[in-house]
């Protein structure tokens, strides 16, 4: 029995490597926490030698590459330079792992400045700086409770992190954010026929805010920051725009999946040998909460690639517009106040490229959700990406019609690839 299964259990290990290399882990039966905290390992390390100026003279210049030898290190060693996976973690471990990881830190520093070896200096990164050059002046509560203070903030900054990095790992963003890029480069490629599809409607959108004077006063007063969580807040609302749609086109697939497309998505994959077998017992079987962020956030991701593209000609046709009819005296006037200009084109008022960039992010966002509903644009920018995801679900349609009762069929604390 063990020779029969042993070719059934490397085509499953085989598919589910696959699995991961298209970004879509939640698609492996049983892909959980251990697995997911087993590939956070080296992303932790990375994190965690980060605060080594903390405890040494390093400097930031310093602290990054030996963060990122310590990574690399650390994977080639839990992969054998990427030739098997990483062992899996009992859930004990996973717990330890991540907990050493956001009390390590403060927990060292003050044990070092309480023994002496670590002057009564803390600091998480800038964003909170505590120096203490006299505490001798300062009751015990006091000093205790500005410790506490900082290492309350160290820990939070610690859990960030940690959940940073299990969303990464847990929905494959490294790999999805990979193929999105080279989509990316696609788009560069055909730039032309990309921006001549969308920038005449997002120009009949944004053009006159452009020359709108209330528009160049805020970006006048508005700070870069504030400029990128409004960015921040116009993606957000293209993710909803991309959830709303990928309902409807689950809802579509699971109902118009047939042998014939899982036989044709099996090609090239590791289910090939298998597929005509699979095809007809191959169902298109709802998908879990996690598995739909899973796809989620590979559409948005894709999404989002195409309307920064989409954005960027926005942003460089809006720049030169602003070179070629901005004059000072008109700047002067549409601002009305003491006018702030740019650091890099010391003549060009700094308004200009924050406003640039809103409008360029606002017409990014219209573009995504324009072409997920007009037929042309969707039939030429949008189903494409769609069609990839009927594939990797008709594989996994096809994955998932192997009996799980059989022996052939690993249960869900298998070793995952």
């Amino acid at each position: 029995m063990r020779s029969q299964s042993s070719p059934v259990r490397r085509t499953l290990a085989r598919t589910e490597s696959w699995f991961i290399r298209q970004g879509m882990p939640q698609l492996i039966t049983g892909y959980g926490f251990r697995q997911v905290v087993s590939r956070m390992v080296p992303y932790l390390v990375f994190t965690a030698l980060l605060w080594l100026d903390m405890f040494t003279e390093f400097g930031p210049a310093q602290v990054l590459p030996v963060a990122a030898v310590g990574a690399a290190g650390t994977w080639a060693w839990l992969t054998r330079l990427g030739t098997r996976p990483p062992p899996r973690l009992p859930t004990g471990t996973a717990l330890a792992v991540l907990a050493a990881h956001v009390l390590g830190p403060p927990v060292v520093a003050v044990g070092m400045a309480a023994v002496g070896w670590l002057d009564f200096h803390l600091s998480v990164h800038g964003l909170v700086e505590v120096v203490l050059d006299e505490p001798d002046e300062l009751s015990t509560r006091q000093v205790f409770g500005i410790i506490g203070q900082v290492v309350g903030l160290w820990i939070a900054v610690d859990v960030l992190l940690v959940a940073v990095g299990y969303v990464v790992a847990s929905n494959g963003l490294v790999a999805l954010s990979v193929k999105a890029l080279r989509h990316a480069v696609t788009d560069l490629r055909h730039s032309a026929r990309l921006q001549g599809r969308a920038l005449p409607v997002l120009l009949f959108v944004t053009l006159f805010l452009f020359f709108t004077g209330e528009l160049w006063q805020l970006c006048n007063r508005l700070p870069w920051l504030r400029i990128f969580v409004l960015v921040a807040v116009l993606a957000a609302i293209s993710v909803l725009a991309v959830a709303t749609r990928l309902r409807t086109e689950l809802g579509r697939v699971e109902r118009d999946m047939s042998p014939a497309d899982v036989l044709a998505a099996c090609a090239g994959t590791p289910l090939a040998r298998l597929a005509p077998q699979l095809a007809t017992r191959a169902v298109g079987a709802a998908l879990r909460p996690r598995q739909q962020a899973n796809l989620l956030f590979a559409l948005a991701i894709r999404q989002l690639i195409q309307g920064a593209v989409v954005g960027f000609g926005l942003f460089c046709l809006f720049t030169l517009l602003g070179w070629l009819v901005l004059y000072p005296s008109l700047a002067k006037q549409w601002i009305g106040a003491p006018i702030e200009y740019s650091i890099w084109f010391p003549d060009q008022p700094v308004a200009m490229f924050r406003l640039a960039v809103l409008l360029a992010a606002f017409g990014g966002m219209y573009y995504v959700v324009h072409s997920m509903n007009n037929a042309d644009e969707r039939e030429e920018f949008f189903a494409p990406t769609v069609a990839e995801l009927e594939s990797v679900l008709a594989v996994h349609a096809a994955y998932d019609a192997l009996d799980p009762q059989t022996p052939d069929r690993p249960g869900p604390d298998r070793q995952l690839p």
